[in-house]
């Protein structure tokens, strides 16, 4: 509700091009919500999609990556499939050692 005269709000340079919501004042203010500590730089993120039932292929190598590689969901090119898939299409395991 806004009073007469009363202006609003406005968010914080931080705060723009984020959605609003009730856990985002919690982790500003650094409490038991606050958000997860960066990654150090240069570390890649996995890309979202994989499950223990798939493995990643990178399409570039012809080589496919099993869940908990370091190379999992992180190569420029690829995508998830399942390991059948993966050697169905000629893709080969990472260090010929298919995933258990």
């Amino acid at each position: 509700m806004q009073w007469w005269g009363e202006e609003e709000a406005k968010p914080s340079k931080a705060e723009k091009g984020t959605k609003h919501s009730a856990a985002a004042p919690k982790a500003a203010e650094g409490g038991a919500e606050a958000a997860a500590p960066a990654k150090p730089a240069g570390a890649k993120v996995a890309a979202a999609g994989g499950g223990p039932d798939k493995v990643w292929v990178n399409t570039d190598s012809k080589v496919y990556h099993c869940p908990g590689d370091k190379w999992y969901g992180k190569t420029k090119q690829g995508e998830y499939m399942t390991e059948a898939d993966a050697t169905a299409k000629g893709f080969r395991a990472d260090h010929n050692k298919p995933c258990k």
